[in-house]
């Protein structure tokens, strides 16, 4: 028999079959453009094996509307292909909030820190305070905010002229005085009393008795504030009496939550 050319004419139908072809004969070179339809590959036949690395865009994806910068991609079941680009709104169930600044950060060590929480701590001049005239109460004034003494005042809402603290937000605060009293006049017989004020209504009190010198006051708790109520501490002695408080003597208020 004469050698002949053997073209796709003389080839029956359906006269090559899978097993008639040798393992990797079939090249990308010898497939025809377009040649390979969706309508001949079996579903499923393309797995994620198959796909290359960043080979599906946003185009091959099926989503229901155009994206915008800082939308993400959500499940929307009612819509063409269920994905749908929407704007984050709720945040994390339970958390609100209206930030448009870094409020909490979280660093490498997973530490925790509140950069914004509403708060001071000031420090007294050292020098005489007068107490008295006829036991009349005196309002205490710590006028040194300065960060070399470990103070702050974050948000500015305690006045350094008038030594009163207003809250911004209702929440829990911590308020602190810690001092160290000298050169009562009073003698043994006479006292002094320390009192912090939320608005006009005490909440905390100690009375200093002369013992020994120099001696300490404090006054130290936690309180449920509402917003734009004022703090702030008096002083009140037994008589036209005066002391000192020396310059390490604080005041304080914090905002826990």
């Amino acid at each position: 028999m004469a050698h002949t050319k053997i073209t796709s004419d003389v080839i029956a139908d359906d006269a090559v079959t899978t097993a008639k072809i040798a393992d990797d004969a079939i090249t990308s070179a010898l497939i025809a453009d377009d040649a390979i339809t969706s309508a001949l590959v079996a579903d499923d036949a393309v797995v994620q094996a198959a796909i290359a690395d960043d080979a599906v865009d946003e185009a091959r994806l099926q989503i229901s509307n155009s994206g915008t910068n800082g939308h993400a991609l959500t499940y929307q079941s009612g819509n063409t292909g269920k994905l749908t680009w929407a704007e984050i709104a709720g945040g994390v169930t339970g958390i609100t909030s209206s930030a448009d600044a870094t409020a909490i950060t979280i660093d490498s060590s997973e530490r925790v820190t509140l950069s914004s929480q509403p708060g001071f701590c000031a420090r007294a001049n050292a020098g005489n305070f007068q107490c008295g005239n006829n036991q009349t109460w005196t309002d205490l004034v710590f006028d040194r905010v300065t960060a070399a003494n470990g103070g702050y005042n974050t948000g500015s809402h305690y006045n350094t002229s008038t030594g009163v603290f207003t809250a911004p937000i209702a929440g829990i605060y911590a308020i602190n005085f810690c001092a160290r009293v000298d050169n009562y006049t009073g003698g043994s017989s006479g006292s002094v009393i320390f009192e912090c004020l939320i608005n006009t209504d005490t909440c905390m009190m100690t009375r200093y008795r002369y013992t020994a010198e120099p001696d300490a006051a404090n006054l130290n708790g936690i309180f449920k504030v509402d917003a734009s109520d004022t703090i702030k501490l008096r002083t009140w002695a037994s008589g036209d009496d005066t002391y000192n408080l020396d310059a390490s003597a604080m005041f304080g208020v914090h905002f826990l939550g």
